[in-house]
């Protein structure tokens, strides 16, 4: 995911090294990947919050799949997944997702399915939020409270996003707010507490200097 770029390549080292390792015989070397783990045993699983916590093992679950991983005759790089892998490689890897699909010019498509319910846009701001987040991944219905990387958001697409953003509301919105506010609710809610908009202060004083200018010479004639 977008900010994890350090923590995938501490991964694929590990991944390479397994496989490396495995080459040279004798000693078992094994790299897992594993799906999401139930952050709370005693709890079980957390309830359902993004497109990847519905695939997070239950405490059963997990304590299965790694006894097959450890018994199995598996050496190198091994995969746990709970879901269709060549769908979610498809969406995540080459990004035959929403954004991807809207950029070759391919007709909108509908809204993924997440763990979160369709809300509609409350106000103006929210709606002109969904509006333009819509154009941007290609989705023909988007949700206030729906994730921006659960719905094949990147880094790419977020510039186009705050440009856009930045034309329709006036004002400018941060880059880094994607993280702080990765929901539509959450954006508009950060964006209001904000102050209102205001002119270019660099315009104001040059405007300011040029109407002295003009008071100067009017009084020297």
């Amino acid at each position: 995911g977008l900010g994890l770029g350090a923590y995938a390549a501490a991964n694929a080292f590990l991944d390479a090294f397994a496989v490396a390792r495995s080459r040279t015989g004798g000693t078992r070397w094994l790299s897992t990947n594993w799906d999401g783990w139930p952050v709370d045993a005693a709890e079980g699983a957390k309830a359902v919050q993004t497109s990847i916590d519905q695939f997070a093992m239950t405490p059963d679950e997990a304590v299965e799949a790694f006894r097959r991983v450890v018994e199995a005759p598996l050496e190198g790089q091994v995969l746990v997944s709970t879901g269709n892998l060549d769908a979610r490689v498809a969406q995540w890897v080459r990004r035959e997702g929403a954004g991807a699909k809207k950029d070759a010019g391919a007709a909108l498509h509908s809204r993924p399915a997440l763990g979160t319910e369709y809300v509609a846009p409350t106000d103006d701001v929210e709606r002109a939020l969904v509006r333009v987040w819509q154009e941007q991944l290609g989705l023909e219905q988007l949700g206030i409270h729906d994730n921006f990387f659960d719905l094949g958001g990147n880094s790419l697409l977020w510039l186009k996003i705050v440009g856009r953003m930045k034309r329709e509301l006036g004002r400018d919105v941060p880059l880094t707010s994607v993280f702080e506010a990765p929901t539509v609710a959450t954006l508009a809610k950060k964006l209001g507490q904000g102050p209102a908009p205001a002119e270019n202060p660099a315009f104001e004083s040059s405007q300011s200097r040029g109407a002295q200018r003009r008071e100067r010479r009017s009084r020297r004639e």
